[in-house]
């Protein structure tokens, strides 16, 4: 017998407004750094360089590095891009606004510059933390460097080390920034990271699975896995694989029927993220 049940949305506020504030807390990050004038993460950089080449504002070399990554991973992976595309869409409106508000310190303000750094990294590892704990997808640059693991051999580690490397090396020779705040976001990201996330897994509860039977959505299916909850409580994992667990546990304990028995790609590629972090 056909189900009568309604189709959920592909697109629902549940997941669509979490993504829209990651990449406005990843445009506010990437602002505050730009003016703090300590250096940038590898992906800024890049963006900062192509700025003074080109000779065109922070924001719109910001779009521009944004919307070519997209496309790149929509031609080289299969699947759905619109989280990442979200993410994209939102940070150049939020990097746009937050560059035109925000004023760059003094020169001898150094106590305001850093303060503004540090806030633009723990923001950046929050926004990226917001996007996996709730979607268990990730931004385009992110899914840029598993491609390159799928499709390489490489290990999460080497292929993202490869992409930072690549992008900070290039976009140092066009003149983007490089200083100690580099350093400071490449060290310390994958932490914030796997800091933030397993609260956010637990703050936002089971995740919305596109296209599944708005029946089945909320009901929990028997599948062996442990709760999130089960997974916190338990002390003797270490925190990458707290953080794997919680993600994989979140998904498993609500996919629709249809899907029990699946491998779901989503879980080996947040595993690979958080083997990377």
């Amino acid at each position: 017998m056909q189900s009568t049940s309604t189709q959920l949305p592909l697109r629902t506020p549940r997941r669509t407004a979490p993504v829209a504030i990651a990449g406005v807390l990843q445009g506010l990050a990437a602002a505050l750094m730009f003016r703090a004038g300590l250096g940038l993460d590898p992906w800024n950089v890049l963006v900062a360089g192509l700025a003074d080449v080109l000779a065109i504002p922070f924001a719109v070399a910001f779009a521009v590095v944004g919307s070519v990554v997209v496309a790149a991973v929509r031609g080289l992976r299969s699947g759905d891009v619109v989280d990442a595309a979200t993410v994209a869409l939102a940070a150049t409106a939020s990097v746009a606004v937050a560059v035109a508000l925000i004023p760059e310190p003094a020169a001898r303000d150094i106590e305001l510059g850093c303060t503004m750094l540090v806030a633009g990294v723990l923001l950046g590892g929050v926004g990226l933390s917001l996007m996996r704990g709730v979607t268990g997808s990730s931004a385009a640059s992110e899914q840029l460097w598993e491609t390159i693991v799928d499709r390489t051999g490489l290990t999460p580690f080497q292929a993202q080390a490869l992409v930072q490397g690549t992008v900070g090396t290039i976009g140092f020779a066009l003149g983007g920034l490089v200083n100690f705040g580099t350093a400071l976001a490449v060290l310390t990201t994958g932490a914030i990271v796997r800091a933030a996330t397993p609260s956010i897994v637990r703050a936002a509860g089971p995740h919305v699975v596109p296209g599944a039977d708005a029946a089945s959505i909320d009901e929990p299916v028997a599948t062996g896995q442990p709760t999130p909850q089960s997974i916190v409580a338990s002390t003797s994992l270490t925190a990458p694989a707290r953080v794997s667990g919680l993600m994989n546990a979140s998904r498993s304990t609500v996919r629709p029927r249809h899907l029990v028995g699946t491998q779901s790609s989503e879980q080996s590629s947040a595993t690979r993220r958080d083997q990377a972090a």
